[in-house]
C-alpha cells in the first residue's frame, strides 16, 4: 500500500493528477494504473527526476533528499540516471551524491547508490619506523 500511495504523489508531483481523481482526469487515472503495472515510459528528465526524488525520500529520508539538491538527471539510453550534488567534489568525509538509476520503459528502480566518504589519515603514520 505505501508503494501505491508514493506512486500517487509521484503523479501529483509532476502534475499528472491532481489529488482527487474526476472524470476530467480519466486519463491520468489510466497513467497510474499503467505505472503500477510497469507499462510506462519515463521519456521526459523533469520525470525522472520527480520519481528519483520519491526513491530517494523513500530509501534515505527526507533530510537526505533535501541536503542532494539539486538534483541533475542523464539520459543513458534505457534509463535514466539522477545524481545529487552533496558533496560532488569528495571534499568531506561522510555522505556523497546520491545516484539513482530508473528504468525508462517502466519506471522501476534499477539501482540506488549512496556512498559513505572515509579518508584515510597518513599524517599519523609519518616519521614512524616499521616493524
Amino acid at each position: 500500500m505505501r508503494t501505491a500511495k508514493r506512486i500517487v504523489a509521484f503523479a501529483v508531483a509532476v502534475g499528472l493528477c491532481g489529488p482527487t481523481m474526476s472524470s476530467e482526469n480519466h486519463s491520468s487515472t489510466l497513467f497510474l494504473q499503467r505505472v503500477m503495472r510497469g507499462g510506462v515510459l519515463i521519456d521526459k528528465p523533469s520525470t525522472a527526476l520527480a520519481l528519483a526524488r520519491v526513491f530517494i525520500e523513500d530509501l534515505y529520508g527526507h533530510d537526505e533528499l533535501q541536503r542532494q539538491q539539486p538534483l541533475t538527471a542523464l539520459d543513458d539510453g534505457g534509463q535514466w540516471v539522477v545524481v545529487g550534488s552533496f558533496n560532488s567534489g569528495k571534499t568531506e568525509e561522510g555522505n556523497g551524491s546520491v545516484r539513482i538509476i530508473i528504468n525508462k520503459f517502466d519506471g522501476q528502480l534499477i539501482d540506488a547508490t549512496l556512498p559513505y566518504l572515509v579518508f584515510s589519515s597518513r599524517s599519523k603514520y609519518e616519521g614512524r619506523e616499521g616493524p
